[in-house]
């Protein structure tokens, strides 16, 4: 067994030659288009994206290429987080010419970050074991101090008021739509030109007349009405989090701090213990 342990060598895994992940999925064009006109289908079922020049379809059109845009620059935010996918470390503006009150962490801030504690938790759509900081925790811990929390960079509070929206229903309402139909006794003419074969054989474009008349067509569909009535779309709500980078700052000063007074007082507890023999 001895002889297997010292001839064996842990093997690296190089992440970097594997595909970077794709974190959101990505879908194609016409994948994202046909699920966008499915659903304003199942709202409107008289819609037809049939004709490109319908002012509808093309608004599709622009939003499908506005989720490609979107899904593509989430992935490549995400993949910069990962070690084995960046081509650079992320960097954080330090210039010191774009500081200023720059000056030594106190103690008071340091020794209220010492009453913050680390934690265990999952998220409550998960099911794996996370690690961290509560924001509300980190909150509370400063406060208690004197310190306000929101004076500091570390925590954050974003509140929103409630949204309202119109409630829409369902209604079938008659439309008419003019039809043209080909008719020689109709009433309107349009001049225009179709191919013919000439007295040579060749393939000529020669001037007609043709002449049409107007039907109007009614239909039945089914379009979305305001009913006049407003319901919540989204209530009122707040959600707290952390900026890490600088949690980790203040817990790296704050260990720093405590580091060296213990060297302190070890320093101190050397001295007197040499006195004390030196007395002897």
């Amino acid at each position: 067994m001895a002889s297997m342990a010292a001839t064996s060598s842990p093997t690296t895994v190089d992440l970097s030659r594997f595909d970077p992940p794709t974190i959101v999925e990505q879908l194609d064009y016409e994948k994202i288009f046909q699920r966008k006109v499915a659903r304003v289908q199942a709202l409107l079922p008289s819609f037809d994206a049939t004709i490109d020049s319908d002012p509808a379809v093309k608004v599709l059109q622009v939003a499908t290429y506005d989720e490609i845009l979107l899904r593509a620059d989430f992935n490549e935010r995400l993949q910069k987080s990962m070690v084995a996918y960046a081509a650079s470390p992320e960097i954080s503006t330090s210039d010191k010419r774009q500081k200023t009150e720059i000056g030594d962490i106190p103690d008071l801030l340091l020794d209220a970050w010492g009453d913050v504690c680390w934690s265990r938790f999952k998220f409550t759509d998960g099911r794996r074991w996370h690690f961290g900081l509560i924001a509300q925790d980190v909150y509370a811990a400063l406060k208690k101090r004197g310190v306000d929390p929101f004076d500091l960079a570390p925590v954050c509070l974003d509140e929103w008021a409630e949204e309202t929206g119109p409630t829409m229903q369902e209604v079938e309402v008659e439309k008419s739509y003019e039809k043209i139909v080909l008719d020689p006794n109709g009433n309107r003419e349009q001049k225009t030109t179709l191919p013919q074969i000439g007295n040579d054989g060749e393939l000529v474009l020669k001037p007609v007349t043709v002449r049409y008349r107007i039907e109007i067509e009614k239909k039945t569909v089914t379009q979305l009405e305001d009913t006049g009535v407003s319901q919540v779309t989204r209530p009122a709500g707040d959600l707290w989090g952390l900026r890490y980078v600088e949690c980790l700052a203040l817990e790296a000063a704050w260990q720093r701090r405590e580091i060296a007074r213990m060297r302190q007082r070890g320093d101190a507890l050397e001295a007197r213990l040499l006195a004390l023999e030196k007395a002897a």
